[in-house]
């Protein structure tokens, strides 16, 4: 079954230079380039969650990002709101996983742009439905390793959808008020979420 871990960032601040000491001089430097100190915190964890339960590289990276580590499970990395989140496979799929705080806010111009219209019409005003689109949505495309040109072109309604000829199954969770969506080709979405402490990574 895939695994989900998930890390609430806010508790890494005590711990910043001990959590950068253990990153690789790759990842320390991501998190040290980043403009404000939350987004510094969400890479520190995603670079303390894949350090801890993929490798600490080095990486290679896909036309998009998406990162790869020979030999390693498939695996896939998102942070947002206040939660950093790694995604670890089975042999032989591919995943993509994606992260939003459910509470904040959104436009309908962007869910024009983004959604089909059966998608604009499920929505209804909600900002819950929008992430668990959008969430959807980019997991796809990470799983894919696509650009976003091809966000409105498949819909995320189903529990399993298409994309240039290749499936994705779906799966999407709400935890600690933010949206979680997993896609996975080659296998099934189900999923077992575990809450990690941050000292076990350190």
């Amino acid at each position: 079954m895939n695994q989900i871990y998930v890390l609430h960032t806010g508790e890494l601040a005590p711990y910043r230079e001990a959590a950068l000491a253990a990153l690789s001089d790759e990842r320390r430097k991501k998190v040290l380039s980043c403009h404000t100190e939350q987004d510094a915190l969400r890479s520190l964890g995603a670079g303390l969650l894949l350090r801890h339960f993929v490798g600490a590289g080095p990486f290679s990276y896909g036309e998009f990002g998406k990162p790869c580590l020979p030999g390693s499970p498939p695996f896939s990395l998102s942070h947002g709101g206040a939660l950093a989140v790694l995604a670890v496979g089975e042999p032989g799929t591919e995943l993509g996983v994606d992260v939003e705080a459910c509470q904040r806010d959104w436009k309908a111009s962007v869910a024009r742009r983004l959604f089909t219209a059966e998608e604009q019409e499920w929505l209804s005003g909600s900002g819950e439905r929008f992430f668990h689109l959008w969430t959807r949505k980019e997991a796809v495309l990470k799983c894919r390793g696509s650009g976003l040109s091809r966000i409105k072109v498949f819909s995320v309604l189903e529990d399993r959808c298409c994309l240039d000829d290749a499936f994705f199954a779906l799966r999407s969770f709400i935890c600690a008020d933010h949206c979680i969506s997993l896609a996975v080709s080659g296998g099934s979405a189900e999923a077992s979420i575990c809450m990690i402490n941050v000292q076990i990574l350190l």
